[in-house]
């Protein structure tokens, strides 16, 4: 009987994973058609994540590009519990400015995932401006 238990939580740690290395490669097709759409442009792309404080909760990960004015050009999210969550863009931020964004999320790790992502910008701008 433990020999059947054992197996069974082996498959199901074996499938978890294969869906996991999915979706994780979902993530980097998504970051790399965004990176080639916006390629000779000005604009920065990053990504922010956040989870939520409890484990039933979902996470949200989020690809934002910003051009230089502070305006998002283009924000996709990707909130769920489980493997099979995608990206979907939120034409809602699309055009706005980033101080407002923020204020327009109704979630607190929808609004940590989008600071992540901001923080990134920053640093990037901060080292785009001193090449030293």
């Amino acid at each position: 009987m433990l020999t059947y238990v054992l197996g069974f939580l082996m498959v199901t740690m074996a499938a978890q994973a294969a869906l996991g290395w999915f979706q994780i490669k979902r993530m980097y097709q998504a970051m790399e058609n965004l990176k080639r759409a916006y390629r000779n442009t000005p604009n920065i792309l990053a990504a922010g994540s956040a989870k939520s404080g409890l484990s039933f909760r979902s996470g949200v990960i989020v690809l934002v590009v910003v051009n230089d004015s502070d305006e998002i050009v283009d924000y996709y999210e990707m909130k769920g519990r489980t493997v099979f969550s995608k990206f979907i863009q939120k034409n809602d931020y699309i055009g706005c400015s980033v101080n407002t964004a923020g204020t327009f999320m109704k979630r607190n790790n929808e609004k940590a995932a989008f600071a992540s992502a901001l923080e990134q910008i920053a640093g990037k701008r901060k080292t785009a401006v001193c090449p030293c």
